[in-house]
C-alpha cells in the first residue's frame, strides 16, 4: 500500500524508518521526490479553520 509523507532533511540526509515484515525475501521501494518550500513567511498554521487556538 503506497504511503506519501513529509520528511525534513536536515543536513541534506533524511532518516526513515522502515520497518519490514519478517521474512527472508523481504523488499522495499523507497522514492524520494526533493520538494522546495513555497510556504509564505508570513503562514500561520493556527489560522486553518477549525483549529484550537493555541
Amino acid at each position: 500500500m503506497p504511503t506519501c509523507r513529509r520528511l525534513t532533511a536536515d543536513g541534506g540526509r533524511v532518516s526513515l524508518p522502515l520497518p519490514l515484515p519478517l521474512g527472508r525475501h523481504e523488499v522495499a521501494l523507497v522514492g524520494l521526490t526533493p520538494v522546495a518550500d513555497e510556504t509564505p513567511p508570513w503562514w500561520d498554521e493556527w489560522r486553518l479553520p477549525g483549529r484550537a487556538a493555541a
